[in-house]
């Protein structure tokens, strides 16, 4: 798969680590302070601050809901790809308030992205861009999913949670931007999902009808999900 990627895997010990400099190996029930881009593409994330990391649980990272997240070291560079795909194994624990899985710059910055785990709704699974465009389902908690994310310049939005899709009523315009890659909290400041995260993986390109279930069927296995 070409394009601009980033991959996550929080069931690797290998790409974790409890310091941001990687000198302290991970282990079960020890926060989570770096993590290495599965994909070779050098996007490596850390999280300075030892009380906002998610603890290791052996399979996956477990988010707070509090102040838990971690970011890309470097700005993760869309602005060459008209098309992102965000693919994710993840059990969202709680309804209680928004919560930001996966936050792609500012909300108020263009071209940018988030997936909401809740959102501001509540009980859905919301895909949102910085030009208002969204796209969203119920799923209430506590729902392990498998979610694909498709975000399209010049096109419309689909959402797949399960195997079940929903596609956006308008396009995006513009570009997608240049940001660092938020997991777990928006910006490191805004409002914290409360997730299991098993992997994410972000496409810098379009996917095709094998890829996704190729990567769906990954995913089900690792959260351990039958998909329809």
């Amino acid at each position: 798969m070409s394009g601009p990627k980033l991959r996550q895997d929080y069931g690797d010990a290998s790409m974790l680590a409890v310091e941001p400099d990687g000198s302290t190996p991970i282990s079960i029930g020890l926060g989570i302070g770096r993590v290495l881009d599965k994909s070779g593409a050098g996007n490596t994330a850390a999280q300075a601050t030892s009380t906002s990391r998610a603890i290791w649980r052996g399979t996956y990272a477990a988010f707070d809901g509090v102040d838990d997240s971690v970011s890309t070291i470097a700005n993760f560079d869309l602005t060459s790809t008209p098309f992102v795909t965000l693919v994710m194994g993840v059990r969202k624990r709680s309804d209680a308030s928004r919560g930001v899985a996966v936050g792609f710059g500012p909300t108020s910055a263009v071209g940018g992205l988030a997936l909401e785990l809740p959102s501001a709704a509540l009980n859905n699974v919301l895909m949102r861009t910085s030009n208002g465009t969204t796209t969203g389902m119920t799923m209430p908690a506590p729902a392990t999913m498998v979610i694909v994310a498709e975000y399209r310049i010049g096109g419309l939005n689909r959402l797949t949670v399960n195997g079940v899709a929903v596609t956006s009523n308008n396009a995006l315009t513009g570009s997608f931007g240049s940001f660092v890659l938020d997991v777990g909290r928006l910006l490191g400041a805004g409002t914290a999902a409360a997730i299991d995260l098993y992997e994410l993986q972000l496409i810098g390109a379009e996917l095709t009808t094998d890829q996704k279930t190729m990567l769906s069927q990954y995913m089900a296995q690792k959260t351990g999900i039958v998909l329809p």
